[in-house]
């Protein structure tokens, strides 16, 4: 009887075999396992999506302003499904997305929850505006160097999404931060 670690320690032999001979490259997708890259978008989008939820839910009530509570509730709605996506794709392979707080985010919280009105809008935003940028890079290094299909998957899936939240939070402020189009930087060769 085969166990798990033996059809995965099995898989990996095979795709090393087959990469030596030829039939298959490095970048080739493996399942039921998540590499070191694959590991750390699943945390860094897992603390990502449990820090906008926590920040999101705040302005529910810390804004007097319709535009940032729109915004606030977009976001608990969008990160909310995509954390219960995260978190089946990481159970089915062997990992884990915990809703904990990076130290950063953390931080920005305590901060937030001191404000209210147009300082909380400030704030809030500024924070929306980071995370975002931030969150775009983690998707597009997932789609291009992620080795789990299922999690490459969720990141081209989702990666319009958080574009798009960059854009809302752009207009939002008035910045001119706007994110680029990347639909699949494994098909772009420049």
């Amino acid at each position: 009887m085969f166990t798990r670690n033996t059809v995965v320690a099995t898989s990996l032999v095979a795709t090393g075999l087959l990469a030596l001979l030829g039939g298959a490259s490095a970048r080739d997708h493996v399942n039921g396992v998540l590499t070191p890259t694959d590991r750390a978008f699943v945390r860094a989008v897992a603390e990502s999506n449990t820090a906008e939820i926590r920040t999101s839910q705040m302005a529910l009530t810390h804004t007097n302003n319709p535009a940032v509570l729109k915004f606030a509730r977009h976001m608990i709605h969008d990160h909310t499904i995509a954390q219960g996506q995260l978190a089946r794709i990481a159970s089915n392979n062997g990992g884990r997305a915990t809703m904990h707080l990076s130290p950063q985010d953390a931080a920005a919280g305590r901060k937030l929850m001191r404000l209210h009105g147009a300082a909380f809008d400030r704030a809030y935003m500024s924070v929306q505006l980071q995370g975002h940028t931030k969150a775009v890079g983690l998707f597009q290094n997932e789609i291009a160097h992620g080795r789990n299909s299922d999690v490459t998957n969720f990141a081209t899936a989702n990666v319009k999404t958080i574009q798009d939240h960059l854009q809302m939070a752009s207009d939002i402020t008035g910045t001119q931060n706007r994110p680029s189009r990347v639909k699949n930087p494994r098909t772009l060769h420049g």
